[in-house]
């Protein structure tokens, strides 16, 4: 399982398990995301391509106020860093 949310959205996460897609999906933001092969930029989508439905809300900003509250950056995080993956999210109930 590559995710907590991949029990509500099976067909986007059979798809970024299977590298099927240029869909990626960045749990620490909780942010889906359409990546460019040729460069390093990608779109936020906000609707799974497969299902239609409405994908969860993207943190981001969420997660950098509280790197800015700790006085950190995302160049700070590794993976053993709670704020690298769901936990911090799911902890707050967001």
């Amino acid at each position: 399982m590559i995710s907590i949310l991949e029990l509500e959205y099976p067909e986007i996460f059979e798809q970024i398990r299977e590298n099927r897609c240029a869909i990626k999906y960045e749990a620490r933001s909780r942010t889906f995301k359409i990546v460019s092969c040729e460069n390093p930029t990608y779109q936020v989508i906000k609707y799974c391509p497969w299902s239609g439905k409405p994908l969860p809300k993207e943190l981001f900003e969420e997660l950098i106020a509280r790197l800015d509250e700790q006085n950190r950056s995302i160049e700070d995080l590794d993976d053993d860093d709670i704020l690298s993956g769901e936990g911090w999210w799911l902890d707050a109930g967001l």
